[in-house]
């Protein structure tokens, strides 16, 4: 009897543990991952990118459309920063003020001036890298 009261204690305590944990994890974790397409036409009923690549021209705008994994729940900050991979050159920024219930944001991006080789586009929310993808410019 003695034997079971511990091991059901134990079990009690190891279960307190785990859901503190979860709770705790959700509450203060890093946001969780969104995505970036990259293309020239955007869909106008989904607002999605409907030819994603990831190898693009100078000569032609092209969108990046930023999605979150969870809609924003209050305003926040973000920012998409494009970055020549070579010499670490910020080629392109965009900030912008996300309100509640924001799953993304498109925007249009003029490559003419930029050199040919990869480039890196990150997604900042709240001044936290969230995600980031690489693309290539002819």
């Amino acid at each position: 009897m003695k034997r079971i009261k511990v091991i059901l204690l134990i079990c009690i305590g190891i279960l307190l543990i785990v859901t503190a944990y979860f709770r705790m994890d959700q509450k203060f974790a890093a946001p969780s991952h969104g995505k970036i397409q990259v293309g020239y036409n955007v869909d106008d009923e989904s607002a999605k990118i409907n030819d994603q690549r990831d190898t693009l021209t100078r000569k032609k705008p092209f969108h990046v459309g930023v999605y979150y994994s969870k809609m924003a729940k209050k305003d926040t900050s973000a920012k998409i920063e494009i970055m020549d991979i070579k010499n670490q050159n910020v080629v392109f920024e965009r900030r912008w003020q996300d309100t509640y219930g924001n799953t993304g944001k498109i925007t249009k991006v003029n490559p003419k001036n930029w050199k040919a080789g990869n480039y890196r586009i990150q997604l900042y929310r709240k001044d936290k890298l969230v995600t980031s993808r690489v693309i290539k410019i002819k």
